[in-house]
């Protein structure tokens, strides 16, 4: 797992397929809103079975944009688009 910050890269990522330049393919790309910060930020996970996200005390909303299985199922900003609470998978901030 890993935390992204950077709206670009996410892009990228989406555009690709889950690949970002000289790196292997994720298996899922999510976005979450961070519940200390309010900040929208994005996780990726190599395995689906790792996607510890609903258990952070951290993260508040969240949503898959992207999957190995699915394919594209979000854009990003799906959380800012949003007026009610997103329900769904969730995700995780490393090491808070």
């Amino acid at each position: 797992m890993a935390t992204i910050t950077s709206k670009v890269i996410i892009q990228q990522m989406l555009t690709n397929d889950g690949i970002f330049f000289g790196d292997p393919q994720v298996a899922e790309i999510w976005e979450y809103e961070h519940l200390s910060t309010g900040q929208i930020m994005w996780s990726i996970f190599m395995k689906p079975q790792h996607n510890d996200l609903r258990l952070s005390p951290f993260v508040g909303r969240h949503e898959l944009l992207w999957s190995k299985e699915l394919g594209h199922v979000n854009e990003i900003g799906v959380l800012q688009n949003r007026s009610l609470p997103v329900t769904g998978e969730a995700s995780h901030v490393q090491g808070e």
